[in-house]
């Protein structure tokens, strides 16, 4: 099981959908968030990982009661998606397509989105696709403000989206959100990362965002703000990345960013600056002001 994937879970008495995340699993669990918002994983089931370096909700096989594959569901749903869906599907022409959310429930609503996850041996040239749809004008911002204000609860970020983000916009008026997964198959949880600390708060500077549209994102940043301890890092490694499994913070820009309660993990010779699942990332509104650019 990998990201995107739908599990239907028996705990404590009641069966609830989550969500998989991520690529690695630790034997007998599966690394999962609620599917719902209103739904919290209960405190017992967090568990510090070795090879995520943190604590993360994990859901015991023993009881899934469902499991849902994207790609099956695909599938299965392919006469029910709307067509220009299926349209921007064809002209990506990647290697695997899935369905998760709502359509991959059966449950959809009118104006739901349509959950799309994607692989290809090229990702690049499958975003790239994307980036020239949008140029051509097939892709454009459809939903009202007040719809985004209420799907990312930030500000900043709705201002991002009226940019037109190609990952998480619509196809002739029809909403999507595609996830570009880094790979189709899970992968062993056998390494061990070092956890270093928690940061309250940073200001980093993104460097380099050449792989902000995967699953993962991934940022190179320079640490500008923070304790020491945090900015003497840098001295010491050749690498600081900022990554998150979140759509929201996906095809960010160059440029200066507050990194709010992030844990920081050392990963062979790299830094990483996590920001999931409780931290908060957002753009530095009077970053001239500091002297930075």
């Amino acid at each position: 099981m990998i990201d995107g994937w739908l599990l239907r879970v028996s705990i404590g008495g009641s069966v609830n959908t989550w969500l998989v995340k991520g690529y690695m699993h630790p034997e007998g669990h599966v690394v999962a968030v609620p599917y719902k918002k209103e739904n919290f994983a209960p405190f017992w089931l967090y568990s510090y990982v070795p090879c995520l370096g943190r604590y993360v909700s994990l859901v015991p096989k023993r009881n899934i009661v469902v499991k849902i594959n994207p790609f099956q569901a695909f599938r299965l749903r392919k006469n029910d998606i709307p067509k220009d869906i299926l349209e921007l599907v064809e002209i990506l022409d990647a290697e695997a397509v899935g369905i998760t959310g709502s359509w991959a429930l059966n449950n959809e609503r009118e104006d739901s989105d349509v959950d799309l996850i994607i692989y290809d041996e090229n990702l690049e040239r499958v975003y790239n696709m994307l980036r020239k749809l949008r140029e051509d004008g097939l892709i454009f911002q459809c939903r009202r403000e007040k719809e985004m204000f209420n799907k990312v609860e930030e500000p900043w970020i709705v201002e991002e989206y009226k940019k037109v983000r190609v990952l998480e916009s619509c196809y002739k008026g029809i909403p999507y959100t595609i996830r570009l997964l880094r790979s189709m198959h899970e992968i062993p949880c056998l390494k061990i990362v070092l956890p270093l600390g928690n940061a309250s708060k940073l200001l980093v500077k993104i460097i380099n965002n050449r792989e902000n549209y995967l699953v993962p994102a991934r940022y190179e940043v320079k640490i500008l703000e923070g304790p020491s301890w945090i900015t003497d890092l840098q001295e010491k490694f050749d690498k600081i990345v900022l990554e998150t499994w979140r759509t929201r913070y996906q095809e960010l820009k160059t440029g200066v960013y507050e990194v709010l309660f992030s844990d920081i993990i050392l990963d062979e010779d790299e830094v990483i600056i996590s920001v999931d699942p409780q931290g908060k990332l957002r753009k530095h509104p009077t970053a001239r002001n500091y002297g930075y650019k």
